[in-house]
């Protein structure tokens, strides 16, 4: 997979950027961390994850319904859960989203 530094994405006031596969809870963990060490808390969380097999449905192996079932069901579960754990969230303040 390529990382957003092949891309030329660079880092910014207004940015982090985070490498990993959204599927795995230790990367969720890792955009939580990220996102406190440089905003200092998290306001809203976008999931908006997804994959692109690019075959006929009938020709999926297991292999890409296990990438596709990972990448939006548990990747949408850990982010949201991390984002959402009383230590890291602002949302007990005031009015916030999980979209």
């Amino acid at each position: 997979m390529p990382s957003a530094i092949q891309h030329n994405l660079t880092p910014s006031p207004q940015l982090a950027l985070v490498d990993g596969d959204i599927a795995d809870s230790a990367t969720a963990q890792k955009i939580t961390d990220t996102a406190i060490a440089r905003f200092g808390r998290i306001d809203i969380l976008v999931n908006n994850a997804g994959l692109l097999v690019s075959k006929p449905f009938i020709d999926y192996t297991p292999d890409d319904f296990e990438a596709l079932v990972s990448t939006i069901l548990a990747g949408f579960f850990y982010i949201s859960q991390s984002a959402a754990s009383p230590e890291i969230s602002s949302w007990e303040q005031k009015s916030s989203e999980v979209f």
